[in-house]
């Protein structure tokens, strides 16, 4: 099925009347799983999650986002070859993990998530793209220290909202958290990472200073405004943590934060 064609899109009236008719066939013709193309890839949607709903009718998902995280590594390895590693913490269904694969830039991706649904919809979607062998899919949390989580949903129609909380009687233990640290012992490496951890990304990068110290890094943070008016506090945590591994704040495009290390000369700091 179509999407939203880009032309159209640029015009906000015809767009609300294509999306319109993209969604009443869609919700006549169509199931609620359904498999299409979009980005480049072939991909299993589910039409009940926000995410997979808004790719399904625009055809795209955070596009900005995803020029300026791989733009960077690009210019990186431009500056200084080196063999790239990307991780995709907090992958959901992998569509970042995806797009470093279609990249062609990174010798080893691993997709870090614990939900079980979205870690089905996150193997399928490898399946469908024959990156089975090259993405590392792993149904974990990252965070601090060795231990369990337990779930909690967020919104029905977004499993992306899902995050990890401490296990008690109406929550018990269902998914394992680690390190990134205890996971990996990289030097020297070009390390791509996208954290996408609703609020758990300090006990995420606490536990990657091994990994951060070690190598040259490029990180793109989704930093939350929950509770409310907690992304400036969040931010200024963040980089003075990330001042210790030689790390720089480049840019912000909507939640997500983008910091780089080894900074090139002569590009501009972005606010």
């Amino acid at each position: 099925m179509i999407h939203i064609p880009q032309a159209v899109a640029r015009i906000p009236l015809l767009r609300g009347v294509f999306r319109l008719v993209l969604m009443g066939y869609a919700r006549l013709f169509k199931r609620r799983f359904v498999i299409e193309r979009r980005m480049g890839l072939d991909l299993l949607l589910d039409r009940d999650n926000i995410i997979d709903w808004h790719l399904f009718i625009a055809g795209k998902w955070e596009r900005p986002q995803f020029t300026e995280l791989f733009s960077l590594a690009a210019e990186q390895l431009r500056r200084r070859k080196a063999d790239a590693v990307f991780l995709d913490i907090g992958a959901h269904w992998g569509l970042y993990a995806l797009a470093a694969h279609q990249s062609g830039m990174f010798s080893r991706i691993v997709a870090f998530e614990p939900d079980p649904i979205s870690f089905a919809q996150l193997h399928a979607n490898l399946f469908l793209n024959g990156a089975q062998n090259a993405i590392e899919p792993r149904e974990l949390a990252a965070t601090n220290r060795d231990r369990h989580f337990a779930l909690e949903p967020g919104d029905e129609h977004n499993r992306g909202a899902t995050r990890v909380i401490d296990p008690d009687r109406g929550h018990p233990a269902t998914c394992h958290g680690v390190t990134i640290d205890s996971q990996f012992d990289f030097e020297g490496k070009l390390v791509v990472i996208k954290i996408d951890v609703e609020s758990h990304e300090p006990e995420v990068l606490e536990g990657m200073k091994n990994l951060l110290s070690k190598n040259r890094c490029i990180l793109q943070v989704e930093v939350w405004d929950q509770p409310s008016g907690e992304t400036e506090r969040r931010f200024k945590a963040l980089s003075t943590m990330f001042t210790s591994h030689g790390i720089r704040f480049v840019r912000a495009i909507d939640a997500d934060f983008y910091f780089v290390s080894d900074f090139p000369h002569g590009r501009e700091v972005r606010t």
